[in-house]
């Protein structure tokens, strides 16, 4: 068969037809897999930008969220800052603008003396002392209210308190100005404290007000609340160190005998603290007080809390007292640590501050 020119042969059938079978096949084959790699690469391309897409936004949302926690942090630091220096002005305030004393003398050489919460009688001697300390006393009379969450008294109602030389029931300036009133402090001028500790007459009247009145206010907070028997070593504890936190012996080291308590305090548990002695088996009486393990244990354990977290915490110590049992349940809830880490934390206090002599 003679074959025709070449460019004529798409159009001829015979020509078609003499072509091999397989050529077509494979032509259009080519072309199904051309086809079929040019989707996948562009299927590929998509997803490609879409991973690249994702991971730019997840980086974005991330420099966002890094961004917004700085700014928090920087927020919550320069509000803590504001409260600090509202707290301090608060307490500049408080002594700056309570209510100078106001001054009656009477003709049996002793005088009347008020501040907003306290009435002072004293014989004419020691007007001029009180006058000096009253304001400072009231002020921190106050404060005293605030951090153990007590109300403070009525506008108007006042506590009575009687200065005088020495101790006498029959002493007219005690009743000079409250003949009928029984509720009220008695403080005999501490002059034998100011040349015992070297420091001003000023300075141990102060002092010898506020112990009186911490101790007044700490009783009260205590009775307003039902606090668990465990607790008593603790309670009594607290007592003491609000009292020498305001005494003339607040800047005194401690005697011997409570020095050895902080070295002995270094191993015990915070168990001790719950030690108590009960009556004895076979009597009709029944009770139980803290042990002198006790109040051993906790005298240093409450100066550690004293000296790490303030005496911002004696409240809510207190309440902790009416709810927990254990000092398991008590630490977390409280100072957010477990029992073994604030146990070894007070242990660490102690070896630091009183290390037991080589």
């Amino acid at each position: 068969m003679t074959r025709k020119p070449l460019e004529w042969q798409f159009f001829d059938s015979d020509a078609a037809t003499d072509w091999p079978p397989q050529t077509l096949s494979k032509q259009f084959a080519k072309e199904d897999v051309g086809r079929d790699g040019t989707g996948t690469l562009r299927s590929s391309l998509k997803m490609r930008y879409l991973y690249e897409l994702i991971c730019t936004i997840a980086l974005l949302h991330g420099v966002i969220v890094y961004l917004l926690w700085q700014q928090t942090e920087k927020r919550i630091e320069v509000v803590e800052s504001e409260l600090a220096l509202l707290r301090a002005q608060m307490t500049t305030l408080q002594q700056n603008d309570a209510a100078d004393p106001v001054l009656t003398v009477d003709g049996n050489n002793s005088g009347l003396l008020e501040t907003t919460y306290l009435r002072f009688v004293a014989t004419s001697e020691m007007l001029d002392s009180v006058k000096r300390i009253a304001s400072s006393v009231d002020a921190r009379y106050q404060q005293l209210h605030r951090e153990l969450n007590l109300s403070l008294p009525a506008a108007g109602e006042k506590l009575n308190i009687s200065v005088i030389p020495v101790f006498h029931t029959g002493d007219p300036v005690r009743r000079a100005y409250q003949p009928n009133i029984e509720e009220q402090l008695v403080i005999v001028y501490p002059q034998s404290t100011a040349k015992q500790y070297g420091i001003s007459q000023d300075e141990a009247l102060s002092a010898e007000l506020l112990v009186r009145l911490s101790q007044r206010l700490f009783e009260q907070a205590v009775s307003n609340r039902s606090i668990k028997s465990q607790w008593q070593g603790m309670v009594v504890a607290l007592k003491t160190h609000i009292q020498v936190m305001y005494g003339a012996k607040r800047n005194r080291q401690w005697d011997d005998r409570l020095l050895l308590h902080r070295y002995s305090a270094q191993s015990l548990s915070l168990a001790f603290v719950h030690d108590v002695i009960h009556a004895p088996e076979g009597t009709s009486e029944v009770w139980s007080q803290a042990s002198p393990t006790a109040y051993a244990t906790a005298n240093p354990l409450v100066e550690f809390i004293f000296m790490t977290y303030g005496t911002d915490k004696v409240s809510a110590l207190l309440d902790a007292f009416t709810e927990h049992d254990t000092w398991e349940t008590l630490t977390p809830a409280l100072f957010h640590l477990s029992a073994e880490e604030f146990e070894a934390q007070w242990h660490a206090y102690l070896r630091q501050q009183y290390p037991i002599p080589g």
